[in-house]
């Protein structure tokens, strides 16, 4: 299994390397960063819908994220949302379990992705103050 996801995370390194050159900390810190609150969490569960690549590809991203002022909260949002949610596997989805199905457990992994986010940023918070 190693050998088959080695290229895959070989490539997702690179590609979150160069994600995060592109990635403005301002930007990051305003859309995604504590100040961001809720916003923040709900925009990193968006983000996480358009993930479509390997597994593995999201972990250096977040990181990426992470570095860039992201609160803890909205990438943890992210990293949920990708492996939960993707728009790119919906048409995939329809023609085996239908349209309402689909969209259902779209809509309440998208929901588990926001609520997951939430909490951690609650704990990470509460985790901070006792360090």
């Amino acid at each position: 299994m190693l050998a088959q996801s080695l290229p895959w995370i070989i490539v997702s390194m690179f590609l979150a390397g160069l994600v995060s050159q592109w990635l403005e900390p301002e930007l990051v810190a305003r859309w995604l960063g504590r100040e961001a609150g809720i916003v923040g969490i709900v925009f990193g569960a968006a983000l996480g819908m358009l993930g479509t690549g390997s597994r593995f590809a999201v972990y250096p991203l977040a990181v990426s994220l992470l570095a860039a002022d992201a609160s803890p909260g909205a990438v943890v949002a992210f990293t949920t949302s990708w492996q939960l949610t993707s728009l790119a596997r919906l048409p995939a989805e329809f023609p085996f379990f239908g349209i309402p199905f689909t969209l259902a457990r779209f809509v309440i992994s998208l929901l588990i992705s926001v609520a997951g986010g939430v909490l951690f940023e609650w704990l990470w918070k509460a985790w901070s103050h006792f360090q």
